[in-house]
């Protein structure tokens, strides 16, 4: 009877982990989707010849560039 006991109470541990872990996934899921609603803020505001040029603007535009790569990285992995 202790065994059998024993293995009860590792059932109803299991089962309680496996809520928290659905829990997990579904916080997850949710702070995933709101992540990729901010993608855009990368690249806000867009920068145009008459708003910005030059070589500090080249520069700005591929640091944006490549944080907007590993932003779509991030989101997917």
């Amino acid at each position: 009877m202790s065994y059998l006991s024993y293995l009860i109470s590792q059932l109803h541990e299991k089962k309680e982990q496996l809520v928290r872990l659905r829990n997990s996934l579904s916080s997850l899921n949710a702070l995933q989707s709101e992540f990729l609603q901010h993608q855009s803020s990368v690249t806000a505001p867009d920068l145009t010849p008459t708003t910005w040029q030059g070589t500090l603007a080249n520069a700005f535009t591929e640091i944006r560039e490549d944080m907007l790569f590993s932003y779509k990285d991030l989101s997917h992995n």
